[in-house]
Formats: structure tokens, sequence, C-alpha cells
């Protein structure tokens, strides 16, 4: 697709030299049809270049705001759930309105991102402090089981989860999940074992 500036080059180049349509595409490395085509609109309308450069410069200022607000959540490490949540922002942030296939447009290819399935993930789970918290306890209570103690073990579940979000924009490569804390109201379960059955 040509830009502005290709415009501005291949009729630039004609008002000096008054080529041929054949020479011009040759040149510019177009087809002759669509040097011609180029030269009637401008002899047409020759502010059309004019309106040409002002549209472009708007479409780029909207992929800055856009690339600024998706760099600012990566930045921070949040989700970017749909093209609409990011609509949104860019419009509270910029207070320009971009349309959704520029916004994808933008993610797909100067992110490196795509839309896929979400994989959630225990809240937490794997963190430094969890793991030594679960040595230490392996080491309580190990001693407590070999001198015959009574252990009540008392534990609480919940279901369901109650995010139904599936899916979300993600880099290539990256792993989709997110972390699992929904304080939303569920059914909660209680049980109780201990060491005598």
């Amino acid at each position: 697709m040509l830009t502005a500036e290709d415009l501005l080059d291949i009729v630039t180049f004609w008002r000096a030299h008054k080529p041929t349509m054949n020479y011009l595409a040759a040149r510019f490395n177009i087809s002759s049809v669509l040097a011609q085509r180029i030269i009637m609109k401008y002899k047409r309308d020759p502010s059309m270049l004019a309106r040409k450069c002002c549209k472009e410069e708007v479409r780029k200022e909207k992929i800055s705001a856009v690339s600024r607000t998706v760099q600012d959540l990566v930045d921070g490490k949040k989700n970017i759930w749909s093209l609409e949540h990011l609509q949104t922002k860019v419009n509270d942030s910029y207070e320009v309105m971009v349309p959704r296939p520029l916004i994808a447009r933008v993610l797909k290819y100067q992110f490196d991102m795509s839309y896929r399935k979400v994989k959630h993930a225990a809240h937490l789970a794997n963190i430094d402090r969890s793991l030594v918290l679960r040595q230490k306890y392996a080491m309580i209570m190990l001693p407590l089981l070999l001198s015959d103690k009574r252990i009540i073990n008392i534990d609480e579940s919940s279901v369901p989860f109650l995010d139904f979000r599936r899916s979300k924009w993600a880099p290539k490569g990256v792993k989709n999940s997110i972390s699992v804390k929904d304080l939303s109201a569920k059914v909660n379960m209680i049980l109780a074992v201990d060491t005598q059955g």
C-alpha cells in the first residue's frame, strides 16, 4: 500500500520530468495502470495529497496511543481481556477513539500478541514463600506423627470459581495463564480428618 510520502514522490517526479506512464511505473515499482490512476486523481484534485498526509498523521497518532497504552499494561503486568477493554483505556487516556481492527493490528504485528484461551493457575501457588512454608510444615509435622500425637487436619474448599473469562491477548510463546483469586460469593466446603481415622 502506497503511503502519502510515496504518492508525493511519484507526483513530484511526474511534475518535474513529465515521463511516460511506463517509465514512471518502472521507476517506482508500480503498475502503469496504478501510475496513471494516481496522476489522473492528482490532476482532478491536487489537494488529495494534503488530505492523504493529514489522514496518515491521524492514523499514526492513534497507533502511537494504542502502543503506549499496551506498553503500560505490559509493564504493569496487567491483562488485556478484549479489544473493547483496550479501546476504552485508550479513549480514557488520550481522548481518541481508535477502531478495533487497528487495535488488533497493533497487538498482532507490533507486540506479537494473539487472542488465546486462558489457563487458570492457583493463586500464588509456587512463590518462594509458599515453598518454604510447605517445607517448614513438613519439618514440624513429621516428628509429631512419629510421636503418635493425634493430629486433626481441617481444610476448606470452594466451588466453583465465578470468573468465566476464557480468553485474553498475550504475546506468542508466553504462558497465557491467570492467577485465580475470586472473592465473590460461592459454595464453601469444610472437611476435618484426623490421624486416627
